[in-house]
């Protein structure tokens, strides 16, 4: 494998929302517009669907995704993701 991404699509009330997830690209392909390919493939197929942005989470010790991301004209959102166990409620 080179690198994959799984577009979710949430059919919401205010409209589609496009999520990529599990964003990857073998270290030995990286720098090579494999990631940009990838990203530019889930815009053409949201864009299809409705869409008009895609969004996605990084974790903020993967630096050098962060700045790929950035780079291609992801921006910061105003949102912060809360997460919670589901076993203990």
């Amino acid at each position: 494998m080179i690198g994959m991404a799984c577009l979710v699509f949430m059919n919401l009330p205010q409209g589609p929302r496009f999520l990529v997830e599990s964003m990857v690209v073998d270290q030995s392909f990286r720098r090579n517009g494999v990631g940009t390919a990838i990203l530019r493939a889930l815009a053409s197929e949201a864009a299809k669907r409705g869409g008009s942005h895609l969004s996605l989470t990084c974790n903020a010790r993967r630096v050098a995704a962060k700045q790929f991301y950035e780079a291609i004209g992801f921006v910061a959102a105003d949102t912060a993701i809360l997460r919670r166990g589901v076993a203990d409620w």
